[in-house]
């Protein structure tokens, strides 16, 4: 979703709180599977496994 200020939006009815601002739609698609890493990471999970099964749809499988 490009927003007022020229950047791209992207962000999760699942995961409250995602957020990721970029100048390009692109940008925003290459950096949401290490932010959702990041999270998980952040989260206490050791092994993170993040799989695009769609356009706009991605899986998180973790293990703790």
């Amino acid at each position: 979703q490009l927003g007022e200020t020229g950047l791209f939006y992207g962000t999760s009815r699942d995961m409250k709180g995602l957020l990721v601002a970029k100048p390009t739609e692109k940008d925003v698609e290459d950096s949401i599977a290490q932010l959702l890493a990041d999270m998980y990471f952040a989260d206490g999970a050791e092994t993170i496994n993040v799989l695009r099964v769609s356009q706009r749809t991605w899986v998180v499988m973790k293990e703790r």
